[in-house]
């Protein structure tokens, strides 16, 4: 579950506890459909996961070798 949570296609509305007296899970909430609880409407955070990898630029560029071009 952390892993959808972290690629934005779920939400926590409420943490869940068995310490209470009545135990309850833990809500989710799908994020590309509006929340029925608070009316939010839908965030779709999941569009977005994966564009800073595409957008970031190497700290150390990769050396490229001409020696595997040479004619034989």
């Amino acid at each position: 579950m952390v892993e959808l949570q972290e690629r934005g296609f779920v939400d926590c509305m409420t943490k869940g506890a068995f310490s209470r007296k009545a135990p309850h899970a833990t809500e989710w909430r799908l994020t590309w459909w509006s929340c029925d609880v608070t009316g939010e409407l839908a965030s779709k955070k999941f569009m977005s996961w994966g564009r800073e990898k595409q957008n970031a630029v190497l700290k150390y560029p990769v050396a490229v070798s001409n020696q595997s071009h040479r004619a034989a």
